[in-house]
């Protein structure tokens, strides 16, 4: 019973590494449709893809629910919209590898702003997963800043400032919700339902403004890697949001980087990307973080 109490208890870091798998999916299909489908197109649909939400919101709760509380709400919700845009954009605008390399740097941004804002732990076996998991998503997406002496354009270097806030917007998201999680009030269904309510609107005019955007969906290949853009989209948010309520924000961060060595192993099945010797050593090194924690919890569970 213990051990059985014990693998519950770790349940936020099986759904972290489950959300993971299926955000490397989407990244998939986003890397194989963005030749021929809009940025706005493919956001718009990640966002409708969150409105069924709403069939889950638990009512109960939002009724108990002060004017503090919902303005704590929708400031995490549109700061997460904020980061998925933003996520979407820099990987239009610089390399893969380069943005990936940036956004998952959010691990160290949400152990800062968690020990700062929520006391989380943050001692030297956290910063030493947080060093292995950065080194490891350096090593499987090889950014050309770093691995080339290419010069950087302007579009690349928008791209990189990009992605760099949407690291700190994730931060912040995910230690939005882990506050919402202490105070009691937080629900993941109407987190998502908030995220389609206030994205829908703006970007539903930037794509009727531009109609190029309807015509590049026009094969049926096109319409079904942008659906599953939008159902794992939503279905690895939702899984986050819901590991969150039982996860620190640091240790969900640290766990969701492995979509990145995933992701990457996909590509390289599905397109003619090749795997090199850093990739393989960088996917050893991001898998140590959801091993360690998960070994952790469950011996701290079991000796509990």
């Amino acid at each position: 019973m213990n051990f059985v109490r014990a693998i519950f208890e770790q349940r936020g870091i099986a759904l972290t590494l489950l959300a993971a798998i299926i955000f490397s999916v989407n990244s998939l299909s986003n890397n194989l449709m963005s030749a021929t489908i809009s940025v706005s197109m493919i956001i718009f649909c990640n966002v409708v893809a969150f409105l069924p939400a709403v069939f889950f919101v638990n009512l109960e709760l939002n009724s108990s629910y002060k004017t503090r509380d919902f303005l704590i709400i929708f400031a995490t919700a549109f700061i997460g919209l904020m980061a998925l845009s933003l996520g979407v954009a820099a990987f239009t605008l610089t390399a893969v590898g380069n943005a990936s390399a940036i956004i998952f740097s959010k691990p160290l941004f949400c152990a800062i702003l968690g020990k700062l804002i929520l006391d989380e732990p943050f001692g030297i076996c956290e910063a030493g997963l947080i060093i292995l998991n950065f080194i490891g998503a350096i090593l499987v997406s090889k950014p050309s800043f770093l691995f080339h002496t290419c010069p950087q354009d302007k579009d690349e270097l928008i791209g990189l400032l990009l992605a760099l806030v949407c690291a700190m917007c994730w931060a912040v998201n995910f230690i939005g919700v882990r506050k919402l999680t202490e105070k009691g009030i937080y629900d993941p269904a109407l987190m998502l339902h908030i995220q389609a309510t206030l994205g829908i609107v703006p970007f539903g005019i930037i794509l009727m403004s531009n109609n190029t955007s309807f015509r590049s969906v026009e094969v049926a290949d096109d319409f079904e890697l942008l659906a599953v853009s939008s159902v794992t989209n939503v279905l690895a948010l939702g899984l986050i949001y819901i590991s969150l309520k039982s996860q620190s924000a640091s240790v969900v961060s640290l766990v969701a980087t492995s979509e990145v060595a995933l992701a990457y192993f996909l590509q390289a099945m599905f397109t003619p990307d090749p795997i090199g010797w850093e990739s393989i050593l960088g996917a050893v090194l991001i898998c140590i973080s959801p091993i360690w924690l998960s070994g952790k919890g469950l011996l701290r569970q079991d000796m509990a």
